[in-house]
């Protein structure tokens, strides 16, 4: 089992001046490339500091993913610390230097002596070409370790991690991870799904762990094999509104709303006008397909040719965590219309 850490570096990521989204980023396409996400790290600006915490992820994890410290201040310390790390001395790349220059020009800014730094990388490491800036990053392997440096703005890193880290990391082997095949279930507690598929899972040796995201619960299966005889779980979700895609169904619904507009309209009591908060020009939808919503108490209607479903809210109608719930099922029954 090959493992790999994620660490982002930067005061401004520690001190929470900054929302590190290159770590949730990253991990999510590692995992979905089945590969073992084990570690996320943030690390202050210190030579140190930095230099410890990769010594302490080294001894449990095969690869090491690294962002920022690459730009051209002070406190850019990655690539010092990576050289010191593995006693291998910074080594200056005229190409490299030659490239930020040409960068600079193209922007119409003067380059200062300060940006030169951007071009010394450990000797032996392998460069990462970078199209949008002008920090390179860098591939390199010390104790049968893989270490990757990347710079720390999202519209740099995550090219280059897609372009070549992802890849070199499968020519490695690290994509050993079990196949994972999720679900999405609408408006029912985690318990409840966990009460039905636990005992389905058991007895078929799957693997399963839950995420909620009100309104949704997320069912995550892993199993050896990229495809499997999922039919037993689909009988345990039965009654259940679920979704195999990771939108929700509004996303959906809005991805799709120009040609529900013209096949669908809405009938809506002045009383029920809160049943359409999230969708303030609901009255512009002048389709044959007529769809009447009402509520009496905590309870919600959707009607539809004479069929109606309905479902019993737990919480006040007006609440945000309602007006959210009632969103994605609405949704739903509105793209099983068309």
């Amino acid at each position: 089992m090959k493992r790999i850490a994620i660490v982002a570096t930067g005061d401004e990521v520690v001190s929470g001046d900054i929302l590190n989204r290159n770590t949730q980023e990253i991990a999510s396409l590692l995992e979905s490339d089945r590969m073992i996400v084990k570690t996320h790290l943030s690390v202050r600006d210190d030579l140190g500091e930095i230099i410890h915490s990769i010594e302490w992820l080294m001894q449990q994890h095969e690869a090491i993913i690294l962002t920022g410290g690459l730009g051209p201040t002070i406190d850019d310390l990655t690539a010092q610390a990576i050289s010191e790390l593995t006693n291998m001395p910074l080594e200056f790349h005229e190409h490299v230097w030659e490239f930020i220059q040409k960068v600079y020009q193209d922007w119409n800014k003067i380059c200062m002596p300060i940006n030169k730094k951007q071009a010394f990388f450990p000797k032996n490491a392998q460069l990462i070409e970078n199209n949008v800036g002008t920090a390179f990053g860098f591939y390199i392997r010390f104790k049968e370790k893989a270490i990757f440096v990347l710079p720390g703005p999202p519209k740099e890193c995550m090219p280059m991690l897609k372009k070549v880290v992802i890849p070199q990391l499968r020519s490695e082997g690290f994509s050993c991870a079990k196949y994972r095949h999720t679900w999405f279930v609408l408006g029912v507690g985690e318990s409840a799904v966990a009460e039905k598929l636990e005992p389905v899972c058991k007895s078929q040796k799957l693997s399963l762990s839950f995420r909620t995201g009100f309104p949704y619960v997320e069912v995550k299966i892993f199993t050896d094999h990229a495809t499997f005889d999922d039919h037993l779980i689909v009988d345990a979700l039965q009654g259940w509104i679920y979704n195999r895609e990771y939108m929700g169904f509004s996303k959906l619904f809005f991805s799709d709303i120009k040609k529900l507009q013209h096949s669908i309209s809405f009938q809506v009591d002045e009383k029920d006008h809160w049943m359409l908060q999230w969708l303030p020009e609901w009255n512009v939808f002048n389709g044959d397909d007529k769809i009447t919503l009402s509520s009496d108490e905590n309870k919600v209607s959707f009607s539809r040719n004479n069929q109606i479903v309905e479902y019993q809210l737990s919480n006040n109608k007006t609440n945000e965590a309602a007006q959210e719930f009632l969103m994605e099922w609405v949704c739903y029954h509105c793209l099983n219309a068309i």
